[in-house]
């Protein structure tokens, strides 16, 4: 169809429109500033976490950037399946990035809960909370991961 751009221009107008925007996975929104034991927010307990501290008390276990940059062939088939879908019009591209950022929250939470994160907690902390998992204790860092969709153009 060498005459016919209105295909080639629908899709060119789909790209720039996702190109546009994006979906964040993580300790987000009011979830991020709510305080914590210690005077700490949130997000600060989850940074140090996913991070560790400088100072060696609390060890690097990353949920977040390990769950999303561990190759996962399944994210790989949703990205590629809902790529699809909004250049045939079946969704839009809000719709699909909810999809990614449901998939992603239950993938960190899904790691947080089913894998114990390197390194093991030390015999006093086991003692001291009554378990033997790590990042799981009240429940509050799990309930707190959560997506928003936004734009480039520092909107949400």
């Amino acid at each position: 169809m060498p005459g016919d751009t209105s295909i080639w221009k629908k899709l060119l107008a789909k790209v720039h429109k996702l190109d546009k925007r994006h979906v964040k996975v993580g300790i987000l929104g009011q979830a991020a500033i709510e305080p914590v034991d210690g005077g700490i927010t949130m997000v600060e307990l989850g940074t140090m976490h996913e991070f560790g501290t400088a100072d060696g008390r609390i060890p690097e276990r990353s949920y977040i950037r390990s769950t999303l940059n561990s190759g996962n062939d399944e994210l790989k088939q949703i990205c590629a399946k809902l790529a699809s879908d909004i250049v045939n019009g079946r969704r839009n591209v809000d719709e699909a990035l909810k999809i990614l950022g449901e998939f992603g929250v239950a993938q960190v939470r899904g790691k947080i809960t089913k894998t114990d994160i390197p390194p093991p907690l030390k015999p006093a902390t086991i003692a001291a909370k009554g378990s033997s998992k790590p990042l799981v204790d009240t429940g509050a860092l799990l309930n707190s991961i959560s997506y928003e969709l936004g734009t480039d153009d520092g909107s949400e």
